[in-house]
């Protein structure tokens, strides 16, 4: 069996043996190892939202959810965009189960907001992703968690008024499509009348004093 210091050596700090019998917690183990592995591991990794979807594996959910709170901030700076896209499909996979993912959404929602927002992003599609899964989120449980919207909104007013590089304007944009019309009066406005966002997007915008070779379009972002 796994002990709980074994548990804590290879990095799973989320199941104490008493949460999770001696299958779930080898399985749970199996898991992290996989989303820790390298490029190597990349094949192994896809499969992971997959099983997190059965019913089986409904009991290392809440886990999952806590590895991954503290997995992503470590490896924003130095993963791969693909890495961080397949992190993206394990948060999804767990999020939009049938039922019972609203014990850890409080652990998902951070996450997913951190790869729409973090200046360390530089994936313009794992962005919208990141964005389109705050909106199913918010969709799917707001009648559960009736503040779900109001949270939501709150945290990407935050992320404007701090006067973001264009990445960042970029994910909240997407996130604020998702969210639906409401955010333009609950966020948008707000922004622009008190926050200057609207000064801050010019200067973001305004062409380079000296000339510089256009960047050839593709996923990464610029500046």
């Amino acid at each position: 069996a796994l002990t709980a210091a074994a548990a804590a050596a290879a990095g799973v700090l989320v199941a104490p043996p008493a949460l999770l019998d001696e299958v779930n917690m080898g399985l749970l183990r199996r898991i992290v190892a996989v989303l820790e592995g390298g490029r190597e591991a990349s094949k192994r990794r896809a499969l992971v939202p997959e099983l997190l979807r059965r019913p089986l594996a409904a009991p290392l959910r809440p886990f999952v959810a806590h590895y991954l709170v503290r997995r992503v901030p470590q490896r924003l700076a130095r993963a791969s965009a693909e890495e961080l896209m397949s992190l993206l499909g394990v948060l999804e996979s767990i999020a939009l189960v049938p039922q019972g993912a609203e014990f850890y959404l409080h652990q998902v929602m951070p996450t997913t907001f951190l790869l729409c927002l973090s200046p360390a992003i530089g994936s313009r599609s794992l962005r919208r992703r990141a964005a389109a899964l705050i909106g199913r989120i918010a969709t799917r449980y707001h009648d559960s968690i009736p503040e779900i919207y109001d949270q939501a909104w709150r945290v990407l007013e935050e992320a404007l008024r701090r006067r973001p590089p264009l990445g960042v304007v970029t994910g909240a944009a997407h996130a604020l499509v998702a969210l639906g019309p409401a955010s333009a009066s609950q966020v948008l406005a707000p922004a622009f009348r008190e926050g200057g966002l609207a000064a801050h997007l010019a200067a973001l915008l305004r062409p380079p004093s000296s000339p510089s070779a256009a960047s050839a379009p593709g996923d990464s972002e610029g500046g």
